[in-house]
């Protein structure tokens, strides 16, 4: 298995998921765009919102016990509407990126996968510069070797 095995087995667990999905619809009003693979030119933006993307990084294999795989995943929501409370404002998109849709996709992903290690996982969040929030993770996974 690499990085683009993962992103496909990632992809189809999340296509499966009708709890995930219907809570999307429900939600955001459409179903969710999925993609493999990323091309910096065209990437996914506003208009695919909402949108998960799974990019393959880097695959290492060797004398190891453990495949380390590297995948980016990108979420991204369209939802800048303000929430405000006595002297608090709040980005709902952004609490719904981090809050609610990201552990949905993760409980929609684990296990799809036989995983010795996931992590480390550096993520952070862009601004609503163009009318959506996006969640970039550079997600590493230790797979065990098998025979074969």
């Amino acid at each position: 298995m690499d990085s683009y095995d993962l992103c496909t087995a990632w992809e189809a667990a999340v296509a499966a998921n009708t709890e995930l999905n219907d809570w999307i619809t429900a939600t955001f009003g459409r179903p969710l765009a999925r993609f493999v693979g990323l091309n910096p030119r065209s990437k996914p933006g506003k208009l695919d919102c909402p949108y998960i993307a799974f990019d393959p990084q880097k695959s290492l294999t060797g004398e190891v016990k453990l495949h380390e795989l590297q995948v980016a995943v990108l979420l991204g929501v369209a939802d800048d509407q303000v929430e405000s409370a006595t002297n608090r404002t709040e980005y709902r998109g952004l609490k719904r990126l981090r809050s609610e849709l990201l552990p949905r996709v993760q409980a929609a992903i684990d296990g799809a996968v036989d995983v010795e290690t996931l992590g480390p996982i550096e993520a952070h969040s862009s601004s609503p510069e163009e009318g959506y929030f996006e969640l970039t993770m550079l997600v590493t996974a230790k797979l065990p070797k098998t025979l074969g």
